[in-house]
């Protein structure tokens, strides 16, 4: 057992004096006991400092439901409502960080994007945003790379471009190598999401996102069942619904230049497909452009890894009344602490394996009724087309700007 004093950054990433346990399985560090129901939601200042914090532990609590989701990319959107006011005031871009079970690690943080105005005739008051991900999308990349590791990419738009401008930090463990080099890489203004989604898809099979403690991952896919994550229907989830579906599958890609060619064409750069999957499905082909590859090995190496993705049907689920706490055999309170990793396997009572699913969402919600966890699984792998298509609209604009001048 130790005590944390001081840590990073304003008093300490630890809680001062907080009795902590030292996983040397892992290297991570936990509380226990842990407490069923109990909660805390802390509102920092700009500078990191304490503004608020209330919860489940206070006779006056002015929470009424507080609602959180950790997806694929981290910390995702949450929604809080008070029934009463707070004697702070909660401006755009603070930073709110949920506690569960009182652990001294937070579960969630995210910053306020919208909040209540004075003269209101609502008898609630209703704060909403998103994780520090969503930051992303403020800054523009705008840098070529020749014979770059994807990984050393990463880490350079992070350090000089994501960190100094928006509360996420860096952390070089958490940026895994790759083994894939790129030829080359032009991003013109896209967004660093953009950008990090383009490099995951090169990268074959990795994750970018940013985790409760503001840190950013750029990590493989793992395709592990979830220890946490293995459930019996009946006994650690109140509700399972399972479903299949092929309107997502591609079998046949041919990856297309962005920039057209002298005489108005387009140049296809290459052609990927899966025979299997076009004698299971029938054809089903796409034409998709690519807008950073710069040589025909960039694009072979994305088009492939878009039909190891896209070849097969996707299945998904949603589950409900997810149990998250249990007893040990030594008798002790213990939590799920669930996370997008891995996949979470489904039985049933018998031991029959229902399916096993990639996490894809944990949504949390918190009311008069106590800590509710449910969860979205299967792949969300066809969230690139919008990124895909938005990129291709953006140099469209582009064009028609440039023809107009």
């Amino acid at each position: 057992m130790a005590q944390f004093i001081l840590g990073r950054r304003h008093m300490g990433r630890y809680p001062l004096a907080g009795h902590w346990t030292l996983d040397t399985s892992t290297g991570t560090l936990y509380s226990q006991p842990y407490r069923p129901g109990v909660y805390s939601v802390v509102v920092y200042n700009a500078d990191g400092t304490k503004l608020a914090r209330f919860g489940s532990d206070m006779g006056d609590n002015p929470v009424v439901s507080l609602e959180f989701e950790i997806n694929e990319h981290g910390c995702g959107a949450f929604s809080l409502i008070l029934g009463q006011a707070l004697d702070v005031t909660v401006g755009y871009g603070q930073r709110i960080d949920v506690h569960l079970f009182d652990d001294p690690l937070p579960w969630y943080s995210g910053l306020v994007l919208e909040k209540p105005l004075a003269g209101s005739t609502a008898r609630t008051l209703e704060y909403s945003g998103h994780g520090y991900v969503c930051q992303l999308d403020n800054i523009l990349v705008d840098q070529d790379y020749a014979s770059t590791d994807i990984a050393t990419v990463v880490k350079s738009i992070v350090i000089n471009l994501v960190e100094p401008n928006t509360g996420i930090l860096y952390r070089g463990s958490k940026i895994q190598t790759t083994g894939f080099v790129a030829t080359g890489l032009r991003f013109q203004n896209a967004t660093a999401t953009e950008a990090l989604q383009e490099l995951c898809e090169f990268a074959n099979n990795f994750r970018y996102g940013v985790d409760a403690t503001r840190e950013f991952w750029f990590k493989r896919i793992d395709t592990d069942v979830n220890e946490s994550a293995r459930f019996t229907v009946g006994r650690h989830l109140s509700s399972y619904k399972p479903k299949e579906s092929i309107d997502g599958v591609l079998n046949k890609i041919l990856v297309k230049a962005t920039e057209t060619e002298e005489d108005g064409s387009t140049s296809i750069l290459a052609t990927v497909q899966d025979a299997t999957s076009q004698a299971a499905y029938g054809l089903r082909e796409a034409c998709k452009a690519i807008p950073s590859a710069l040589t025909e090995a960039d694009a072979q190496q994305w088009g492939l890894v878009q039909i190891a993705r896209f070849k097969d049907p996707v299945k998904s689920a949603e589950i409900g009344g997810v149990q998250l706490w249990y007893v040990t055999p030594s008798g002790e309170y213990a939590v799920r602490r669930l996370s997008p990793e891995g996949q979470a396997r489904i039985t049933s009572d018998d031991g029959t394996v229902y399916g096993d699913y990639p996490i894809s969402k944990i949504k949390y919600k918190i009311n008069s009724n106590g800590i509710a966890c449910s969860m979205s699984l299967g792949s969300t792998t066809h969230d690139f087309e919008a990124i895909v298509n938005n990129m291709q609209r953006q140099i469209r604009q582009a064009e028609l700007i440039k023809d107009m001048g």
